[in-house]
């Protein structure tokens, strides 16, 4: 993995497109930090915290329909778009830019979560929660 300075941001190159079979979603340590990036079968690429802020279930192993994930620990469901749960008051996901380089392979963005993904305004933001999540975010 290498990191590339572009407009301050940090970018990490996660490797080829092709190792992410479509509708599925992949983990991957980037940075001290996990991060799960998901394609869907209509060939867009999603970026978002790996763990699910409810139990710490890898989100990457969920089920993918469209742009939808589901942990697999309980079944709770997160929009990857916005990283809005669906359906039950919980935290939302952070999410990351993610795009594809000329080259096809896979660039992930991890100095700030995308505007709009992430339920606390700019200046209240937390930190990317570290390998070790801490679970039961959403008093369950």
């Amino acid at each position: 993995m290498s990191e590339v300075a572009l407009k301050e941001m940090a970018v990490f190159n996660l490797g080829p497109l092709g190792q992410i079979p479509e509708g599925e979603g992949k983990a991957f340590h980037v940075d001290g930090y996990e991060v799960a990036v998901f394609r869907t079968r209509a060939g867009e690429l999603f970026a978002v915290q790996a763990r699910c802020p409810h139990r710490g279930g890898q989100l990457a192993d969920g089920l993918l329909g469209g742009n939808v994930v589901q942990c697999p620990l309980h079944g709770l469901a997160f929009d990857l778009s916005t990283g809005h749960p669906i359906g039950a008051e919980c935290s939302a996901l952070a999410c990351f830019e993610v795009e594809l380089s000329a080259s096809g392979e896979i660039l992930v963005r991890l100095s700030r979560p995308v505007a709009g993904c992430s339920p606390f305004p700019r200046e209240e933001r937390p930190a990317l929660a570290p390998l070790r999540s801490e679970r039961g975010a959403c008093g369950a």
